[in-house]
């Protein structure tokens, strides 16, 4: 997740996966290109499997390529997140009142290596994105988010 606008009226939040779609994207392309190569050698009941895994890797790709963007609204007070997904998007919003804080919480299944950053509200945790992200530096933007909570209190 990245800082798409910050200004003293509204912070922008925006997150759109890269590398995991397209490390998914390569493998999927990988068999495809394998099964182009050895097409002589399989039957129909290799073709279906391999149509199927396709489909399956395409459909993969799409699913963790789907962005999510963060609204933090200074004149409304409020922040506002939408995640899309399949079938739909995932939205909502929170007013500053409700909000206790901003974290960068580490997936404990990934001995470390993911973090994301997750709105603490009086109704529970609300995660920024769908995914832990490795590459984010998720507590240099909950800093961030808190400076500018911070900033808009005044």
């Amino acid at each position: 997740m990245k800082v798409a606008s910050n200004t003293p009226d509204q912070l922008v939040l925006e997150h759109r996966p890269r590398i995991l779609p397209s490390v998914v994207g390569l493998l999927t392309l990988g068999v495809a290109i394998d099964a182009w190569w050895t097409r002589a050698s399989l039957d129909a009941g290799d073709w279906t499997g391999l149509t199927l895994g396709l489909a399956v890797g395409g459909f993969i790709t799409y699913l963790v390529a789907l962005p999510s963007r963060v609204v933090f609204s200074a004149a409304k007070r409020e922040v506002c997140w939408q995640h899309h997904g399949w079938p739909g998007k995932a939205s909502g919003c929170c007013p500053f009142d409700e909000l206790e804080g901003v974290q960068a919480v580490v997936d404990p299944d990934t001995e470390g290596h993911g973090e994301r950053v997750v709105l603490l509200t009086q109704r529970g945790r609300v995660p920024l994105t769908r995914h832990y992200s490795g590459t984010d530096p998720s507590a240099d933007l909950a800093a961030t988010i808190r400076a500018w909570l911070a900033a808009a209190d005044r």
